[in-house]
């Protein structure tokens, strides 16, 4: 298994980072946009996230990543829905299988986002 992001098994950093998202991107809950979390290039549900995901949960709330469709946001790092949106959607997504491509792709848009 890949090593895991802290939001991923730290509660604390990941509402820290969920809060970051909707101060600054406007992170909320979508009302029928097509620019969801779910079909985003920044969405993260290859098998290793979705442990990390799975392993960081109490146990009683494991079940919350079959139902509510959960992934992980490499933008602002914190796991998130697919029926949410933000405003720094990027096309291309959920991604389901990470490649040297999908990782190149993430880290160039994270820099341009940081200048």
């Amino acid at each position: 298994m890949m090593e895991c992001p802290i939001a991923t098994q730290d509660q604390k950093a990941n509402d820290r980072n969920k809060s970051e998202a909707e101060s600054k991107a406007s992170y909320a809950e979508a009302e029928d946009d097509e620019y969801k979390c779910g079909n985003c290039a920044r969405f993260i549900q290859t098998p290793d996230m979705i442990e990390c995901i799975v392993a960081g949960l109490p146990e009683e709330m494991q079940d919350i990543v079959d139902d509510d469709d959960i992934g992980y946001c490499a933008r602002f790092d914190f796991r998130c829905s697919e029926d949410y949106v933000c405003d720094r959607w990027l096309s291309g997504g959920p991604v389901k299988g990470m490649t040297e491509k999908h990782k190149i792709m993430l880290k160039m848009a994270r820099m341009m986002e940081e200048e």
